[in-house]
């Protein structure tokens, strides 16, 4: 399936209430650090931080989710989709004001 055709079935689930949101204590550089630390959990299931490993064990053993990683300094936000088995990563303009980085989950 297309990334475009991953990005349009995932839309539903940003529409509907976040099922948990976490606060991040995490200062975050780019986009790209996260995308990069997922590839390497996907190949090897490991991390030193139990929260990082917890969130990427979540979004490695379940289907049909985003992961919306929203940091406060960001313009955009970045999604990390799992729909049908397949993954699929995208921005999205940052909607909220936020005082603090937050990782949303929507089922």
């Amino acid at each position: 399936m297309s990334k475009i055709d991953l990005m349009i079935m995932s839309k539903p689930m940003l529409l509907r209430k976040p099922k948990t949101v976490y606060k991040l204590n995490y200062h975050i550089n780019e986009y790209d650090d996260i995308l990069k630390l997922w590839y390497k959990f996907k190949n090897n299931s490991t991390h030193s931080d139990h929260f990082i490993k917890s969130i990427f064990t979540f979004h490695m053993e379940n289907n049909n989710h985003i992961l919306m990683v929203c940091d406060k300094t960001k313009e955009e936000f970045l999604c990390m989709a799992c729909v049908n088995g397949e993954y699929v990563s995208y921005s999205i303009p940052n909607f909220i004001e936020l005082d603090h980085n937050i990782i949303v989950c929507y089922i």
